[in-house]
């Protein structure tokens, strides 16, 4: 029997995020919890019944997210792209390492749905998606409606048109309306933020942080 702590989990892994580690389930485990505990045991038994699966990989771990490199709101110039991408850049020159990671198995896929993708891709792709989930986490810790809001890309895919870009997440309120979009930077140039920000402005309309 599933308890709701890993309903939370698995529920997350098949709808939000698409990896995680320990670290960061354990988190999504005990959401009130202020440090992440040892899961190890409990992450395992969850992979022996098929509703985990893990696998070890390689990928860069970005230290624990605080603050958004930057936030913008509409009406107000456009931030300084240059010193964020040097920023973000800066932030990702880090050794990347071997380490497990967990997603949704299919007894979970079965219960909650197929909504993120399946396996492990590139070492870039692997890094951002766990950053993404440790976004989640940091919202857990600091601003739980935003877990409550949070719509990934997984899920707006189907809803995507021609040319149009896909942020990492949208938030959307009670009443279903979108209003902030957030992006986990990768190593991105100046030009890829500056569209990024021409779009979020000018088609989406919304403010936006960059993670």
């Amino acid at each position: 029997m599933l308890t709701p702590r890993h309903e939370r989990l698995l529920r997350h892994l098949c709808r939000d995020v698409r990896l995680t580690i320990g670290d960061l389930a354990s988190e999504l485990l005990d959401p009130c919890v202020a440090e992440a505990t040892d899961s190890t045991r409990e992450l395992s038994g969850l992979v022996t019944r098929d509703f985990l699966r893990r696998d070890r990989v390689i990928a860069r771990i970005l230290p624990r997210l605080e603050t958004p490199l930057a936030v913008w709101q509409p009406g107000e110039p456009r931030p300084e792209t240059g010193s964020i991408a040097w920023q973000s850049q800066k932030r990702w020159d880090i050794e990347p390492n071997v380490v497990p990671v967990y997603r949704a198995g299919p007894l979970s896929r079965r219960l909650f749905g197929y909504a993120t993708a399946g396996g492990p891709g590139n070492l870039n792709a692997l890094s951002h998606d766990i950053a993404c989930c440790a976004l989640l986490v940091a919202f857990s810790r600091t601003a739980p409606e935003r877990v409550r809001h949070w719509v990934g890309e997984d899920l707006r895919k189907t809803e995507q048109g021609h040319g149009e870009k896909l942020p990492d997440v949208i938030l959307f309120g009670e009443d279903l309306k979108p209003y902030l979009v957030c992006e986990v930077t990768g190593l991105y140039p100046k030009a890829r933020l500056e569209a990024f920000h021409d779009y979020v402005a000018n088609e989406l309309r919304l403010p936006y942080e960059l993670w």
